[in-house]
């Protein structure tokens, strides 16, 4: 019966090659991962901020093509759009488009209208902007939208019924 050579070493351990490698990895993916958890504040409001500006376009066409007069209702913690039925706003919930939504706790709130800051902390009185079966906004306002690194998202709306969305100058999205 043959035996095997006894010139061959058993390894006790890594080397210290197999031992920086290993490092190099897990620091390649922990900076991969603290570089996406930190954008996704900002990203979840960018997209919210695009989302509620596409909506405001969009309930100012309704409103003039179904010759219904259309609010946005606005509170710190979300928002909804309602239509007038006779004397008194009743709000959309048939609707996918204009359903109710909430916002993220990242997200912070201010609405200015004419220029003057509206609180928003009110949930049983909502603030409102009016979306007319003319095209009119009434009354002009700015809607700033913070995320949790300060970097403000802003729509502005005017009494001609024009809605623009301001995108930060430090933003590359």
């Amino acid at each position: 019966m043959k035996t095997l050579p006894q010139n061959i070493t058993k390894s006790n351990g890594f080397t210290l090659f197999e031992i920086i490698i290993v490092v190099f990895i897990i620091g390649v993916i922990v900076t991969f991962a603290s570089l996406s958890i930190g954008q996704h504040g900002d990203r979840y409001v960018e997209d919210e901020a695009k989302r509620l500006h596409h909506l405001l376009r969009l309930a100012t066409e309704e409103a003039i093509l179904r010759s219904q007069e259309l609010s946005l209702l606005l509170t710190s913690t979300g928002y909804q759009f309602a239509s007038l039925q006779g004397p008194k706003w009743e709000p959309i919930t048939d609707d996918p488009f204009f359903r109710e939504r909430e916002f993220s706790q990242v997200v912070t709130v201010k609405l200015f209208i004419d220029e003057q800051e509206v609180s928003l902390g009110d949930s049983e009185k909502p603030a409102k902007i009016y979306l007319l079966s003319s095209g009119e906004l009434t009354p002009s306002f700015t809607l700033i939208l913070k995320g949790e690194n300060d970097v403000e998202y802003k729509i502005n709306g005017d009494i001609t019924g024009q809605v623009t969305y301001q995108q930060p100058e430090n933003s590359t999205g």
